[in-house]
């Protein structure tokens, strides 16, 4: 009895696994409650732009364009749509109002990855947190333990934090599969701008 059953059964639990691979980035403002960060093109590509579209649940096949592999509090890639080929990367400059866009993971290289694929999501404020330029590739430590390191500047290296943040302004623009309804850009981690930060995970 219990084989047979098994057997019924394995097919609905693959599919429950297909579906909930990967969480939701979201920003901390309840009227984007609905936003996720999004590849809003729908093409799983390098060079491809990330921005805020409106989530979809997770039985839509477009749902892996929002679905990121789980981040933790070390530095560390965040890749998307449940394969480790593409990575979230801060683009080719280090700057206030960088795009994020996907890159190539490059995992397996034997050299560490690219700064600009590292990424930190920290307490108390899980602030999602890039501190490397694109050509910045020397390992640096999270410091998590003094709260004052948290926005600014990183006592430990002198090194500014930037985080993912809304860019407040910015307009809907159509599109398919996803309208891009806010864009997001790299900032500087700081008081200031905290509110538009995007630190919620689903």
């Amino acid at each position: 009895m219990f084989p047979k059953l098994l057997f019924v059964l394995l097919p609905f639990l693959a599919n429950v696994r297909a579906e909930t691979t990967g969480v939701r980035i979201k920003s901390q403002l309840v009227k984007y409650g609905n936003l996720c960060l999004t590849v809003s093109s729908g093409k799983l590509a390098v060079g491809e732009e990330v921005h805020l579209s409106e989530c979809v649940e997770d039985d839509n096949e477009t749902s892996i364009f929002h679905r990121w592999s789980e981040p933790l509090m070390i530095r560390r890639q965040i890749t998307i749509g449940g394969s480790d080929v593409f990575c979230l990367d801060i683009g080719d400059k280090w700057e206030n109002g960088a795009t994020l866009r996907l890159a190539d993971c490059a995992l397996g290289d034997v050299k560490e990855p690219p700064a600009s694929h590292l990424w930190s999501h920290t307490i108390p404020y899980y602030q999602f947190w890039n501190f490397g330029e694109p050509d910045r590739s020397e390992t640096v430590e999270d410091e998590q333990d003094d709260e004052d390191s948290l926005f600014g500047v990183d006592e430990k290296e002198s090194v500014p934090k930037k985080c993912m943040s809304v860019k407040s302004d910015s307009q809907e623009e159509p599109g398919a599969p996803f309208s891009v309804v806010k864009r997001v850009q790299l900032w500087d981690c700081d008081e200031a701008h905290y509110v538009n930060e995007l630190c919620n995970v689903t």
